[in-house]
């Protein structure tokens, strides 16, 4: 295997928290295709790890690979299958432990570009890129049995450099439908992360790529956005990566405004991949990084209960 194939595959990642943080499951594509899931509970610091798509079903590298968290406890993977298709796998919950097929499960897509989902409330919305268009489609729990396409819309501010797109949940805990609030992150042609933002049903965008540096000339990085405490004053931060540093956006609030950057850390396992991120939606900081590593190793940044930053470095084969 070459390591421009392992440089492909090993940036996926997709992790879920509970809503409070008491634990975080992280899924990732091994070399085989197959696809396992890790779980991090808060309270040991330690790190099981269970085979939930076996080799053969997936891409290999997925085109895309995204997890969220419904509820409490029921947690649906989604990925690129090797035909192009979107699959989707109820894994806990209402689902048992045992991966199930989920209600988009085998939806055909003339693409070979990322997928993203978001938890809203009862509702659950799965955005993917194809060509130049963002296509937005919606899950309905409350009595709705099939996933239904809902916006689509072409990319501002000169199209994407790159083909990532990542979203997060920005509406404050239990508020009302018309209080929605998704943001949305890409990177431009100009080489400035560009935030989309959705509000009371209105897509648009928001101010970040005023704030974000580029380099010249401009090249890929990558980023994760994370939001947290979704209870009181939703906050977001947005991660991103150049050379061997990570450095922090952040934002409070629906309409706040951006500051930063700020050098995040430091370190030579940086630069060797990818990134991506979560964090708790109460009032609790918590906020893992994960950065790929050759191996099918990663490197894991932590904040949790609004403490300093940890760091390890985990072998998913062991």
């Amino acid at each position: 295997m070459s390591d421009d194939f392992e440089e492909t595959w090993r940036g996926l990642y997709a992790p879920v928290i509970r809503y409070w943080g008491v634990y975080v499951r992280l899924y990732a594509q091994k070399n085989d295709s197959s696809i396992v899931e890790g779980y991090w509970d808060r309270s040991g610091k330690k790190w099981t790890f269970k085979e939930v798509v076996p080799a053969g079903i997936a891409g290999l590298p997925t085109a895309g690979l995204a997890a969220t968290m419904v509820g409490q406890e029921e947690t649906h993977l989604f990925f690129v299958d090797n035909e192009g298709r979107i699959r989707e796998i109820g894994i806990h919950g209402n689902y048992g432990d045992k991966p199930k097929p989920g209600p988009l499960d085998k939806l055909r897509l003339k693409t070979s570009r990322p997928i993203s989902v978001v938890p809203l409330n009862q509702h659950r919305a799965a955005n993917e890129m194809a060509s130049n268009i963002l296509r937005e489609y919606k899950w309905n729990s409350c009595g709705h049995e099939k996933w239904e396409p809902t916006h689509s819309f072409k990319w501002t501010d000169f199209g994407p450099l790159t083909a990532d797109v990542k979203f997060v949940n920005m509406s404050k805990w239990m508020s009302p439908s018309n209080e929605l609030s998704i943001r949305g992150f890409y990177q431009n042609s100009e080489g400035y992360l560009v935030e989309l933002r959705y509000d009371d049903g209105f897509w648009g965008t928001g101010f970040l790529h005023q704030k974000v540096p580029i380099t010249d000339p401009p090249s890929s990085v990558a980023f994760t956005p994370i939001a947290n405490d979704l209870y009181t004053a939703p906050k977001l931060a947005v991660f991103y990566k150049q050379d061997n540093k990570v450095y922090q956006m952040k934002k409070e609030g629906r309409d706040g405004y951006w500051y930063g950057p700020y050098e995040q850390t430091t370190d030579e396992e940086v630069e060797k991949g990818n990134i991506a991120g979560v964090g708790a939606l109460t009032e609790h900081q918590d906020q893992h990084l994960f950065i790929s590593e050759k191996g099918n190793k990663f490197v894991h940044r932590y904040q949790i209960l609004g403490g300093s930053w940890a760091k390890e470095v985990v072998d998913f084969n062991d």
